[in-house]
């Protein structure tokens, strides 16, 4: 295990294939063969450019990569992109994914190392319309809930609360329906669908995942296991970099906010201004912590609760999902 020393500090519309071919080299901040001398790497995105990427491309905007000695390649996502797949067959260098997502990968076979945690607690959350009776998790009852199931969370829901006549759909990625239909809850992230929905004239109930003690890290940097082993220098210099990054990014998001606009213009501009503070709140690590700060106690947590709800095999070993780098060397 290393040591880091560190700068302290859902689904959604698709785009379409012309966008998507067209923006596949447009994230770099200069032209690659501008500058021989940067190494190369690339970073997939586990969906669509939006404000919880924000940090990453401010770490290209802002020139904190290339300062590094990096070229990194931002390479958008989207339903069910295979980062995890992409990062462990090397396909990419780097890649973003959740916590939950990454052991259930680990477990398939896929050699992934989680380097850096910006958002410490999970964006996820349930939308209730505010005329709805239900205030409370276990108030959930007599309703359509529209979420994913394939996802860990929506399992960790299930097994926790008694969800009395609840018909369970897939979401749409949409919250046009959720705004005329006051029985139906949505799944959203907190930082996202509640404040569109709020910019609709309707500002919903939003109850967090994470209360209820299911709280995986997200947006989290991640790399190929043997990669980080060969390259602990160039690791160490992406991570670093990043943390610069979101660190500016949370700080001043409007220039990075409007270059994420012209790569996903489905975004809304004045949505995602006002996601920056609940998403600089889930960005908080602890008092006196580095920022993506990641502790093993929260991983044998997380590890623990897939274990029961028989996502993981029991004995599954954490301790190799997540490294922390060596410290910086101080004059």
């Amino acid at each position: 295990m290393f040591v880091l020393e560190s700068v302290s500090v859902r689904p959604r519309a698709l785009f379409c294939l012309v966008i998507l071919f067209g923006l596949a080299g447009c994230t770099t901040s200069s032209p690659t063969n501008s500058h021989p001398e940067l190494t190369k790497v690339t970073l997939a995105l586990n969906w669509m450019p939006e404000i919880e990427h924000g940090g990453f491309y401010q770490a290209v905007l802002g020139g904190y990569y290339k300062d590094a000695g990096l070229d990194v390649e931002i390479l958008p996502g989207g339903p069910n992109a295979p980062v995890s797949q992409r990062v462990a067959t090397r396909q990419v260098t780097f890649g973003v994914s959740s916590a939950d997502r990454m052991l259930q990968a680990r477990e398939a076979g896929a050699d992934l190392v989680a380097l850096l945690a910006p958002l410490q607690h999970s964006p996820r959350c349930l939308l209730i319309h505010p005329e709805s009776p239900i205030k409370t998790f276990e108030e959930i009852k007599n309703v359509t809930l529209a979420m994913s199931e394939s996802d860990p969370y929506s399992q960790f829901l299930k097994a926790k609360l008694p969800l009395t006549n609840v018909r369970i759909v897939p979401f749409t990625g949409s919250i046009a329906q959720f705004l005329v239909d006051k029985n139906l809850i949505i799944q959203g992230y907190t930082f996202s669908e509640p404040i569109l929905a709020q910019s609709k004239g309707v500002t919903p109930r939003v109850l967090e995942v994470s209360d209820l003690g299911y709280d995986p890290y997200a947006s989290l940097l991640v790399t190929q296991g043997d990669y980080a082993k060969e390259n602990p220098e160039l690791v160490k210099k992406m991570v670093e970099a990043t943390q610069k990054g979101w660190a500016e990014y949370l700080l001043n998001p409007d220039k990075t906010n409007d270059f994420i606009l012209t790569l996903n213009p489905e975004m809304d501009r004045e949505a995602m201004t006002k996601g920056i503070p609940p998403l600089s709140r889930l960005c908080n690590p602890p008092e006196g912590s580095p920022f993506g700060v990641m502790t093993n106690e929260r991983w044998e947590k997380l590890r623990d609760q897939l274990i029961d709800l028989k996502l993981l095999k029991a004995g599954t070993d954490v301790s190799k999902a997540w490294i922390e780098l060596p410290k910086q060397e101080t004059n």
